[in-house]
């Protein structure tokens, strides 16, 4: 397989060849960027012979993606489906990826976060079904290997040999019981969160039901501010107080969307 620039390197087509003969090339298909989501509108019409897309560790390591991912991951496949005479054609992206973490923003977007547990293996929702695999021979592979062996310790090996979630921990993910009083509504990712104090326990509490009315507004980006919310920097000794709740266990959380927005906004 070789690769040519098109439109200046926004994309590559990518050819077949047969003994490095470049003579014998056959197109096979492109090679896009999420980056380039708005430049590639112009040329929608070169890929009317589209016919799949194969998104290849859709998942990220170190939870990197791309600001505002999802729009850009829908705008690419919208210039896709268009052509052959149709508004919208039918054109299925596989995504391929480890089993990194259960809220990247793929499986947020598609409500997979909050019904996916170890026992699944498929799962369907409206457009999409997840398979969630195993395989046994790939783990003891992996596991046999030298390097694995010399460092079984690190969570790395676990992930990569193990069916589990690399950036995910399920602790303190419970719901407490007994009276409460909220203390304040965190807005993450446009989504709002309600923050509370089981005194009676010792714990602070967050799930994904805030209480709209209540004065206490923090947002955690800059996507996220708007006129009732203000941003970390005037709520530092706020902050500050959750971050040492957090680092003494006091903190459980209704689902891992909730823990990822106390962690970031503990760590600004």
């Amino acid at each position: 397989m070789i690769s040519e620039r098109r439109a200046g390197g926004i994309f590559h087509e990518l050819f077949l060849v047969k003994n490095h003969d470049e003579e014998t090339k056959v197109s096979c298909g492109y090679a896009i960027s999420l980056n380039s989501a708005d430049q590639l509108k112009k040329y929608s019409h070169l890929f009317s012979d589209v016919e799949s897309v194969l998104f290849d560790e859709f998942q990220s390591e170190t939870n990197h993606y791309c600001s505002d991912e999802i729009r850009k991951f829908l705008s690419i496949h919208t210039s896709i489906a268009r052509g052959q005479g149709k508004q919208r054609r039918y054109v299925p992206v596989y995504m391929l990826g480890n089993q990194v973490s259960i809220i990247n923003p793929y499986y947020t977007e598609l409500g997979i976060s909050s019904r996916l547990n170890s026992e699944t293996n498929f799962l369907r929702g409206d457009g999409f079904v997840l398979e969630n695999g195993f395989i046994d021979t790939a783990s003891k592979a992996q596991k046999e290997s030298g390097i694995n062996r010399a460092f079984a310790s690190n969570k790395y090996v676990e992930y990569s040999t193990e069916n589990v979630y690399l950036n995910d921990n399920l602790a303190f993910v419970e719901k407490p019981e007994g009276k409460s009083k909220y203390i304040a509504t965190i807005r993450y990712c446009g989504s709002e969160y309600g923050v509370r104090e089981y005194r009676e326990l010792g714990i602070i509490y967050c799930d994904d039901k805030p209480d709209k009315t209540f004065p206490t507004k923090i947002s955690v980006t800059t996507e996220d501010h708007n006129v009732n919310y203000v941003m970390l920097k005037r709520n530092d000794l706020f902050i500050s107080n959750l971050r040492f709740f957090f680092e003494h266990g006091c903190f459980r959380f209704k689902d891992l969307k909730s823990k990822e927005a106390i962690m970031k906004c503990i760590s600004y």
